[in-house]
């Protein structure tokens, strides 16, 4: 049986998308019997000041779920939905994200989306890899199948820089018939 606690949200420090599934849900691989999620991949720079006062803030979050769920028998051993992108490779033995920490978020319904004036984008296709912004995000702690650990939910984005040029280098309609 599945269950889980959640946290009160938090709001994560500026980073980078990767993996944006924002206006359509992703199915799910592994089983596609599961419903499709929303989902976006965030990476957070290691250098950034910042981002070490977040993970210290994230860390607190793991620890709330774990022991709001586990109580006073939280699991050594746990999922933990935070990834050292040096240390987590590809198949080639490629760090997947260097200098960067990261984490999958994902939500059953699509997560609202403003921009850095907190503007509603109501626009398709505003998000994709290599676009900057926050998240707003909640964790939860689970133990299905044996498995313990704690899932990051996508609650909201804030769109901060989309000049990352778009997948397969296509133009916006605008760019490519500007006079």
């Amino acid at each position: 049986m599945t269950q889980k606690t959640f946290k009160v949200q938090m709001i994560t420090n500026e980073g980078e998308f990767q993996w944006a599934f924002v206006d359509k849900p992703k199915a799910n691989a592994a089983d596609p019997s599961k419903p499709p999620k929303y989902s976006i991949t965030f990476l957070m720079d290691k250098k950034n000041p910042t981002t070490k006062k977040k993970l210290i803030e994230v860390d607190a979050c793991i620890s709330d779920a774990l022991e709001k769920f586990f109580g006073d028998k939280k699991p050594a051993k746990f999922h933990n939905p935070i990834k050292d992108g040096d240390i987590e490779t590809d198949a080639n033995g490629v760090p997947k994200y260097p200098n960067n920490w990261y984490f999958e978020a994902k939500s059953s319904t699509k997560p609202g989306l403003v921009d850095a004036d907190r503007n509603e984008i109501l626009e398709a296709n505003a998000v994709w890899s290599g676009c900057r912004g926050r998240l707003s995000i909640g964790f939860g702690a689970y133990d299905v199948s044996s498995t313990k650990g704690v899932t990051i939910y996508l609650n909201n984005i804030q769109l901060l820089n989309n000049s990352a040029p778009r997948p397969g280098g296509r133009k916006p309609a605008e760019e490519d018939f500007d006079d």
